[in-house]
């Protein structure tokens, strides 16, 4: 029998005692956690006061989507009240400035008649149309003009 087997390992003593070791703990005193329980206050107050003002801007950004929105629909409201008189105004010119309305007018208020065919006469020339062009001077004989006028 091998005696080395049979002893005792006390590798695994050292281990058992190494791993009992007692823990470090921090103990607070009174000044530190006084002075947590501030930090947590000041650090309250100051979530507060960003949720207090991001709700804020929120709340302003609604009620200026609002004021918008109205004013946009009162817009729409005058535009389709426009739109509505332009397309009366346009029957009422197109009435007004008809043919028949047209002639109805000439002959109630100014006294005219329709041509007969005896009235009238057509004219014809012996000689072709003719046109003349005139061609008036360029910039640089206006130029030359006026130099030579100045030195005569």
């Amino acid at each position: 029998m091998n005696r080395a087997s049979v002893a005792y390992d006390y590798k695994r003593l050292a281990q058992k005692e190494a791993e009992k070791r007692p823990q470090i703990r921090e103990v607070k005193t009174r000044a530190s956690v006084k002075s947590a329980e501030v930090f947590s206050i000041r650090k309250a107050v100051v979530m507060m006061v960003a949720v207090v003002s991001m709700l804020s801007v929120l709340l302003y950004s609604q009620v200026k989507q609002t004021e918008l929105l109205n004013e946009y629909n009162q817009v729409l409201t005058e535009l389709s009240a426009v739109k509505g008189e332009v397309s009366s105004l346009t029957k009422t010119l197109e009435d007004t400035l008809s043919v028949a309305n047209v002639e109805q007018a000439a002959v109630d208020e100014l006294g005219m008649q329709k041509v007969e065919s005896y009235q009238m006469r057509y004219i014809t020339f012996e000689t072709e149309d003719a046109s003349n062009v005139v061609q008036e001077p360029g910039v640089w004989e206006k130029i030359c003009g006026f130099f030579s006028g100045l030195f005569s």
